[in-house]
């Protein structure tokens, strides 16, 4: 009676550690999928204000030209602009040429555009 007794309590206190072993695992992949979303928030939020500051940049165009430029932006950003005139075959014949304008963050100039459109230049008068 005395042994079984013993073993009981053993089997108890194996399953209270089982137990607190379960509950830390789910607490640490917790704290760490809040972890996850407050950065994928601020790179959100960042992303955001970029993409803002690149539409401002593109839509100040006035002048098309092609190559690549550096821009700076607020808060110490930095933009490439790259405009690549597109080859129509009416160039000789249209007052408006068409033209590919790509914009690229400082930290991603190898990665793909932020702001990727196609504008015309600006006809006569």
């Amino acid at each position: 009676m005395i042994n079984q007794r013993f073993h009981e309590e053993g089997s108890v206190l194996v399953e209270v550690l089982v137990a607190f072993a379960i509950l830390v695992a789910v607490i640490t992949a917790g704290f760490q999928i809040f972890g996850d979303g407050l950065q994928r928030s601020r790179l959100a939020r960042n992303t955001s204000a970029e993409a803002l500051e690149a539409v401002g940049i593109v839509s100040s165009l006035n002048v098309l030209s092609a190559g690549t430029t550096t821009i700076a932006g607020g808060d110490g950003r930095t933009f490439t602009l790259t405009i690549t005139p597109i080859e129509t075959g009416a160039e000789t014949w249209i007052s408006r040429r068409p033209f590919h304008v790509a914009l690229r963050a400082g930290d991603r100039a190898d990665g793909p555009p932020l702001l990727e459109t196609i504008l015309l230049s600006p006809g006569p008068p």
